[in-house]
């Protein structure tokens, strides 16, 4: 069964911690209520909230600073390259 933590878009699946967030509509290559789920690759559950709020970070900056129309595989592969940086400190 899924638990819910402390960051909203949180959500642990047995072992392993997941990231799941809305992408804005501000992101027009996308379908409206499409969502990016993302494996945070850790069970720790302190790191697992610092790398989700990185990303719920991200993602509203690039909703405010978006220039181009960016597609929902892009902004997946932004947030895997994302949460690979956070893993590796």
């Amino acid at each position: 069964m899924a638990v819910r933590h402390d960051v909203e878009n949180l959500t642990r699946r047995g072992n392993i911690v997941y990231w799941r967030a809305r992408v804005p509509t501000a992101f027009g290559q996308c379908r409206p209520g499409s969502r990016l789920s993302l494996s945070l690759h850790c069970s720790d559950h302190k790191k697992a909230q610092a790398i989700g709020r990185k990303l719920n970070m991200l993602v509203a900056e690039l909703k405010l600073k978006q220039k181009e129309p960016m597609s929902k595989a892009q902004l997946q592969k932004l947030c895997e390259h994302e949460r690979d940086m956070m893993l590796m400190h």
